[in-house]
């Protein structure tokens, strides 16, 4: 039986996990700063952007997660929109024309940097 690349890369595709993404739009960078503190998720990655005028949370989550990790996430963006709402502008609306301010490991680091 010969593999055709074509086909190898199809395979390699199909095994790996779609991404959910989610972008939560915060009027003030302070808003950021108190969901960083109360968001202490492990299952996913942040990125903090400014777009017109205000500051846009992107979280990314994998569909690979259990039961119980989808229910975490679900309880954390119910925090996050608390200080913000979900937004209805796209992820690469804000790669191709926001200012990057925290990339990766947005929360993370405004915990760091802003106890």
């Amino acid at each position: 039986m010969v593999i055709k690349n074509n086909q190898v890369k199809s395979a390699v595709k199909s095994n790996q996990p779609t991404l959910n993404c989610y972008v939560i739009d915060l009027k003030t960078f302070e808003d950021f700063i108190q969901v960083a503190h109360l968001l202490k998720t492990k299952q996913g990655n942040s990125n903090l952007y400014q777009y017109q005028g205000h500051y846009y949370l992107e979280l990314t989550f994998n569909d690979r997660l259990t039961k119980f990790e989808q229910d975490k996430v679900k309880d954390q963006l119910s925090l996050a929109y608390e200080y913000g709402h979900k937004s209805s502008i796209q992820p690469s609306t804000l790669k191709n024309h926001g200012k990057l301010i925290m990339k990766n490991n947005a929360l993370a680091q405004g915990r760091y940097y802003f106890h």
